[in-house]
């Protein structure tokens, strides 16, 4: 799986299986509505376990902030709505 290098990029890295990471995919497509010049990457950690590892995820959930290639923000567990539009509102 190739993660874009330009712009500003959200990878999800989550586990179907995870009920954890079900809830936080559903808040992220509603909110990611408002933040078109967002795109977002959701990554199977059983099917791109080589992504996985090279950015560092332990557990699930994980979000991490890429721009133009360069990890600039990560959050890690299932985070409120709130937790999230505040996480994304530093990279308006």
């Amino acid at each position: 799986m190739e993660i874009p290098k330009d712009g500003k990029v959200l990878i999800e890295f989550y586990s179907p299986r995870s009920v954890s990471c079900r809830s936080l995919n559903s808040v992220l497509d509603a909110i990611l509505k408002d933040y078109p010049h967002i795109r977002l990457v959701k990554v199977n950690v059983f099917k791109n376990r080589e992504l996985a590892k090279k950015y560092g995820v332990i557990a699930l959930p994980v979000l991490v902030m890429l721009e133009n290639g360069r990890e600039v923000g990560r959050l890690k567990g299932l985070k409120s709505k709130e937790e999230i539009i505040a996480f994304l509102e530093g990279y308006k």
